[in-house]
């Protein structure tokens, strides 16, 4: 009994010490719990992803954009799908005008001053999808491309090109593989 006696009168004296100890500073103080502050309200709005910087027309490009440029007519804004392998592949170019979009079963958007005039349902060497914008209203347009049917080819490589008067051309290079397949391209502004 007297070995628990001793066991608790060195603990408070040690406690003791420590009490004096933090009074007279010599210890930090201990950590003070912190009210909890209010959570700012989230904001729910979806950001819109930036467009990614137009990228330089490479020497191996030219020729890609002379070929488009010489396919349906020429607008202020042109979009032009090439591909060389046989299945039918389909360019959408949605405008800022009601989200109206452009392709095969909508080939003219009066509103948005664009038209589809040429599309290819076959495939094959030299194929070719293409709409132009006259005098096209300001805004935020997006284009991708879809696979509708299957040919010959099960698969192959699309190039896309958005030519906007006064800007470099974009040209971007896309694999299609799957029927249904829809992938979108760029989207672009006109200001």
């Amino acid at each position: 009994m007297n070995g628990l006696k001793a066991i608790l009168y060195g603990t408070y004296v040690v406690l003791t010490l420590l009490l004096l100890l933090s009074a007279m500073k010599i210890f930090p103080p201990l950590p003070q719990e912190q009210e909890p502050q209010p959570i700012p309200p989230t904001d729910t709005t979806i950001p819109t992803p930036p467009t990614p910087p137009t990228p330089p027309v490479q020497p191996a490009d030219t020729a890609i954009v002379r070929k488009a440029r010489t396919i349906g007519r020429q607008g202020d804004v042109t979009i032009t799908l090439l591909w060389d392998f046989y299945s039918d592949i389909d360019l959408h170019v949605k405008t800022p005008v009601d989200a109206n979009e452009i392709f095969f079963g909508n080939s003219v958007s009066s509103r948005a001053r664009g038209y589809l005039d040429r599309d290819n349902t076959n495939g094959g060497r030299g194929s070719a999808e293409h709409v132009y914008f006259t005098n096209p209203p300001r805004g935020r347009y997006s284009v991708s491309i879809k696979y509708y049917a299957a040919g010959r080819d099960r698969s192959g490589l699309c190039t896309v090109v958005v030519d906007q008067k006064g800007k470099t051309p974009q040209v971007f290079r896309i694999n299609m593989n799957r029927i249904h397949e829809k992938k979108h391209i760029v989207n672009f502004n006109v200001e």
